[in-house]
């Protein structure tokens, strides 16, 4: 239970942290980097020490606490996307966005997490396609 708390907590800080963020587009910016940072770390270190269960490698253990480093990643995808329609809606670049989805597609699919690896790719084609969406609709 204690972990469920903590785990909690921790959800509860960085979602009311994430909402603040957005009235500032330099903070929004400086978020960006440190979650790619993030983002990239993580799949680093699930390359280098995850362990492998059901035939995928998504799993890191420290001491008894064990987790998936792509949950964490999804979160930062989804504030990613969220950064990003933005920018996505004025001008279609969806270069530096479209680098990092191919980057954790690629991980995932060495580390054969399949599932996430749709979640991914679907969380992609709405953010790219929302522009055209928003022009099919007005």
């Amino acid at each position: 239970m204690l972990k469920q708390i903590i785990c909690f907590a921790i959800g509860l800080t960085l979602s009311v942290l994430i909402y603040f963020a957005f009235f500032s587009q330099k903070f929004v910016k400086f978020l960006k980097v440190i979650a790619i940072v993030a983002a990239v770390g993580l799949f680093c270190a699930n390359v280098m020490i995850g362990v492998i269960y059901n035939g995928s490698q998504n799993w890191i253990e420290i001491g008894n606490f064990s987790f998936q480093p792509s949950e964490f990643v999804k979160i930062i995808l989804v504030f990613l996307s969220a950064a990003t329609a933005e920018k996505i809606a004025k001008k279609y670049n969806t270069v530096g966005y479209t680098v990092f989805v191919g980057f954790s597609l690629c991980i995932l699919a060495y580390l054969r997490d399949f599932g996430t690896a749709f979640v991914y790719v679907v969380v992609f084609l709405v953010v790219s396609f929302f522009p055209f969406l928003i022009l099919f609709l007005l």
